[in-house]
Protein backbone atom coordinates (compact mmCIF):
# COMPACT_ATOMS: atom_id res chain seq x y z
CA UNK A 1 0.00 0.00 0.00
CA UNK A 2 1.55 3.59 -0.98
CA UNK A 3 1.00 6.43 1.28
CA UNK A 4 2.01 9.85 0.40
CA UNK A 5 3.47 11.97 2.67
CA UNK A 6 2.75 15.96 3.04
CA UNK A 7 4.89 18.20 1.65
CA UNK A 8 7.64 19.56 3.46
CA UNK A 9 7.21 23.46 4.36
CA UNK A 10 8.57 25.77 1.50
CA UNK A 11 12.68 27.17 2.71
CA UNK A 12 13.34 30.60 4.12
CA UNK A 13 13.84 33.48 1.49
CA UNK A 14 17.77 33.41 0.39
CA UNK A 15 18.10 29.39 0.75
CA UNK A 16 18.71 28.10 -2.16
CA UNK A 17 21.49 26.36 -2.61
CA UNK A 18 23.60 24.07 -0.09
CA UNK A 19 26.10 26.23 1.93
CA UNK A 20 29.62 25.02 1.59
CA UNK A 21 32.83 26.53 4.10
CA UNK A 22 35.83 25.72 4.29
CA UNK A 23 37.18 25.67 7.87
CA UNK A 24 41.10 26.01 8.41
CA UNK A 25 41.19 25.96 4.66
CA UNK A 26 39.20 22.42 4.15
CA UNK A 27 36.31 22.26 2.27
CA UNK A 28 33.97 19.41 2.51
CA UNK A 29 34.35 16.39 0.17
CA UNK A 30 31.04 15.50 -1.26
CA UNK A 31 30.51 12.60 -3.42
CA UNK A 32 28.46 12.73 -6.78
CA UNK A 33 25.71 10.51 -6.27
CA UNK A 34 25.13 11.98 -2.34
CA UNK A 35 21.74 14.41 -1.84
CA UNK A 36 22.39 18.19 0.27
CA UNK A 37 19.02 19.35 0.84
CA UNK A 38 19.30 23.01 0.30
CA UNK A 39 19.20 24.57 3.45
CA UNK A 40 22.14 22.34 4.85
CA UNK A 41 25.36 23.40 6.21
CA UNK A 42 28.55 21.39 5.47
CA UNK A 43 31.58 22.98 7.24
CA UNK A 44 35.28 21.87 7.35
CA UNK A 45 36.89 17.98 6.77
CA UNK A 46 32.80 17.24 5.92
CA UNK A 47 33.24 13.92 3.70
CA UNK A 48 29.92 12.25 2.45
CA UNK A 49 30.22 9.44 0.66
CA UNK A 50 28.21 7.23 -2.21
CA UNK A 51 24.25 7.37 -1.76
CA UNK A 52 24.29 10.01 1.82
CA UNK A 53 21.79 12.12 2.37
CA UNK A 54 21.93 15.75 4.48
CA UNK A 55 18.20 16.95 4.78
CA UNK A 56 16.58 20.12 5.90
CA UNK A 57 18.67 22.38 8.03
CA UNK A 58 21.05 20.09 8.92
CA UNK A 59 24.64 21.18 9.93
CA UNK A 60 27.36 19.37 9.53
CA UNK A 61 31.21 20.31 10.65
CA UNK A 62 33.95 18.62 10.63
CA UNK A 63 37.45 20.41 12.18
CA UNK A 64 39.93 17.58 12.16
CA UNK A 65 40.67 14.31 11.65
CA UNK A 66 41.42 11.31 13.80
CA UNK A 67 43.75 9.02 12.72
CA UNK A 68 45.23 5.06 14.14
CA UNK A 69 42.73 3.57 16.09
CA UNK A 70 43.21 2.82 20.21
Amino acid sequence: MHTSRPLPPPLPQGYTDPVIHAYQRVLPKIHPTAFVEASAHLIGDVELGEDASVWYYIGLRADYKVSGGR
